[in-house]
């Protein structure tokens, strides 16, 4: 049973013991991580996206995947791209009666100044999208001004966006509105806007990549779950996360029958482990409006016979505290803590070996947060230094 400090460090805490489970011979693909909630793993895809994790999300879209995600997030990529094509189509193409032909020619128009922000204000729109237009261009200078946190940025795009993700997706509007509000209590933990951003565009191993213990050359990968998408599906080990009170059983689960079949929900996540099982919870939640609200573990965790569980002493993540919890009894071996490579530690030629993707040789040192590495068996990967934990070799 291991209580994390937030979601930052249990999302940190899963993929760090993965990564010893790897280390230690289990196969990827024999891994599971199960939640209530399609929302409650964002947290975790981000964590495992900069870390050039591959995983499957079944019982839900993934969260870079979802279009209403992907509008917000094409604001944030011009502010730090602004050459980024693709992301200018996807806002010029959420203005009412702009299609694809008028967008290209804006997109035309833009590509052809050395700021396209500024220069998108002297673009003549034409008389029925004019309004719209205008907003827009409001919108990415006021994005722009000094001293804005990446929380600021949000809710100035918030303002612009909501009435646009109503109008778009009108059929199940409640349903991507909570999802943003997720995104908003993300965004919230950035100090900066280039972190967030990297965290939601690298790509992770290409599909059909060999991943580390896969057997006979066979690709391996992870799978994120709904704990429904579940039922009648075992992994060696599993790990049942966002286990608060509050969010399981969820807040407004009514005492009675609701009560039950939540209790038999958490049994069905926790007989999905063939080996190991690890349950976690955050002691912190972030709330859309961005408070921070203390939990407390469910009150079904409450209900487990100490006996039934081994505790152990320690931390394997640095900002949280926590036991290990397998079945059948026995006392796991703690998780590593994440070593932290220096650019200075590294030169091109050094030997390395990554936790998924094995041994490989560094080519270059890109920037002070990166190292590009050619991988024996995943190729060429540029990896940030603050989640990489490189061991040098030679």
């Amino acid at each position: 049973l291991h209580t994390a400090r937030n979601e930052g460090a249990e999302a940190r805490f899963i993929v760090d013991t993965m990564a010893r489970l790897v280390d230690e011979g289990t196969d990827i693909s024999d891994i599971a991580v199960l939640f209530r909630s399609g929302y409650h793993s964002y947290k975790l895809e981000m964590e495992l996206t900069s870390r050039y994790i591959d995983f499957e999300k079944r019982g839900g879209l993934k969260l870079t995947e979802s279009a209403h995600i992907k509008d917000v997030l094409s604001f944030f990529r011009v502010l730090v791209n602004p050459l980024d094509n693709l992301s200018w189509n996807r806002i010029l193409l959420q203005l009412d009666k702009v299609g694809p032909k008028t967008a290209q020619k804006i997109l035309a128009f833009l590509k052809n100044s050395d700021d396209p922000i500024t220069a998108l204000g002297s673009y003549q729109p034409g008389r029925t999208w004019r309004e719209g237009f205008i907003k827009l261009t409001e919108l990415m200078g006021n994005l722009q001004r000094p001293g804005l946190t990446p929380a600021g940025q949000f809710d100035l795009v918030m303002e612009y966006y909501e009435p646009v993700l109503e109008k778009i997706y009108y059929d199940d509007y409640p349903k991507r509105k909570k999802d943003v509000d997720q995104l908003k209590s993300i965004v919230a933990g950035y100090g900066d806007l280039q972190s967030l951003i990297d965290d939601t565009t690298l790509d992770p191993p290409e599909a059909g990549q060999e991943l580390p213990g896969s057997p006979d050359g066979e690709p391996g990968k992870l799978v994120l779950s709904t704990i429904h998408s579940a039922k009648g599906l075992e992994w060696d080990t599993v790990f049942v996360i966002g286990l608060a009170e509050g969010r399981f059983p969820h807040q407004n689960t009514m005492p009675g029958e609701q009560w039950e079949e939540e209790r038999r929900l958490l049994y069905v996540a926790a007989t999905r482990a063939k080996k190991n099982l690890y349950l976690t919870y955050p002691q912190e939640l972030i709330s859309p409006d961005r408070q921070v609200m203390r939990s407390v573990m469910s009150p079904f965790l409450r209900e487990i016979n100490p006996g039934l569980y081994s505790r152990e002493s320690g931390s394997p993540t640095p900002s949280a505290g926590g036991f290990g919890f397998s079945t059948p009894p026995s006392r796991p071996t703690a998780a590593r803590a994440p070593s932290k490579t220096r650019t200075a530690e590294l030169m091109a030629g050094m030997l390395v070996r990554h936790p998924f993707f094995g041994r490989g040789q560094v080519k270059d040192i890109p920037g002070p947060r990166r190292v590009e590495v050619s991988f024996d068996r995943h190729g060429d990967k540029i990896l940030h230094l603050d989640y990489a934990k490189l061991e040098i070799i030679a």
